[in-house]
């Protein structure tokens, strides 16, 4: 997606549901550090990619969190 010009904002909660050191490797691999996706709530520029991949550490549940995010980069959404 990022070599087609998108922007690409990944998320997750990095819980244990399988090993988070493989989470933290992938996100590694696309230029995003441990250190910065340990944080909840904020957003990590990749250094590989800069502004074009971002990753936030957020749950998916978060009815206030979520919305949040969505309005902050104009995300489209479908019904």
């Amino acid at each position: 997606m990022i070599k087609q010009g998108h922007r690409v904002i990944g998320l997750d909660n990095i819980n244990d549901y399988y090993d988070v050191n493989l989470k933290y490797a992938r996100l590694s691999e696309l230029g995003i550090t441990k250190e910065a996706a340990t944080v909840f709530a904020e957003i990590s520029e990749s250094k590989i990619h800069g502004n074009q991949m971002q990753f936030i550490r957020i749950n998916l549940e978060d009815r206030t969190q979520l919305p949040e995010l969505f309005k902050r980069f104009k995300l489209a959404t479908t019904s």
